[in-house]
């Protein structure tokens, strides 16, 4: 495992070094979200209000940028703080030329932490490739390998479009949807599929955006939830939440 992840950092580092000579300005984009409960590739982390701030670094066009995201559960700590979340992100983003300049394809690696879990479980690696299409509908494929203590393949599929409901652009009305598959089970298969409806408000520098949703997951995947002693079958699942955001 480590010879793999060392070859997967140092050809990402050899992709760095003449794209950040094209650095000429830095973007900053923030976001704290208010989530009913944090459900991650069909696993359920929390089943109880849970708070997920964002904040990303743009480097100009360079396609490189960098993300912290976390994840806390405000509610029954006791019980809820085994899902507390904190990871880094660094992605690089490039279309394929004038050509093809409606295809963008996006490699990274993703640091997870979980600080409340046990020495030893508290960190996993993943690298990730994608493709998308500037269409309509904005199809995406992402490829997701873990490297470190979980050792599985993950594979998600999604669309998604964007209306505006004013003349200026301000309020936006959005629909998604993803499908899920992976090998956590020990064979190929389906994971998750899901949907979400999203409706956002934009003025100046910041966004407010609620959101409501749907994930179906398998059973196997629901047997994987942290123990929140619940006794109810709950492989369909319905989220809200509310972010609110920035961007420099």
């Amino acid at each position: 495992m480590p010879n793999r992840t060392l070859v997967l950092v140092v050809t990402l580092s050899l992709l760095a070094g003449p794209a950040f000579a094209q650095i000429e300005d830095i973007s900053v984009e923030g976001s704290m979200d208010l989530v009913t409960h944090y459900v991650f590739r069909g696993v359920a982390f929390t089943d109880r209000p849970s708070t997920q701030p964002s904040l990303t670094l743009g480097f100009g066009d360079s396609g490189f940028s960098f993300n912290i995201w976390g994840s806390w559960a405000l509610k029954h700590r006791s019980i809820q703080e085994a899902g507390d979340e904190l990871d880094f992100t660094v992605t690089y983003d490039r279309n394929l030329g004038e050509q093809y300049e409606n295809v963008g394809l996006t490699v990274g690696m993703i640091q997870y932490t979980f600080p409340s879990l046990e020495k030893g479980e508290r960190l996993t690696t993943e690298f990730f490739a994608g493709a998308s299409l500037d269409v309509a509908g904005s199809p995406s494929v992402t490829i997701y390998r873990d490297l470190g203590q979980f050792d599985y393949w993950y594979v998600n599929g999604s669309i998604g479009h964007e209306v505006q409901l004013t003349p200026e652009g301000n309020v936006t009305l959005g629909v998604s949807a993803d499908i899920g598959y992976s090998d956590t089970t020990g064979k190929f298969e389906f994971n998750h599929a899901g949907a979400s409806v999203s409706l956002g408000v934009s003025h100046s520098y910041f966004s407010l955006s609620p959101a409501i949703g749907f994930i179906r997951r398998t059973e196997e995947l629901e047997a994987m939830d942290f123990d929140f002693h619940r006794s109810k079958d709950e492989q369909n699942r319905v989220w809200g939440g509310v972010s609110l955001g920035f961007a420099l």
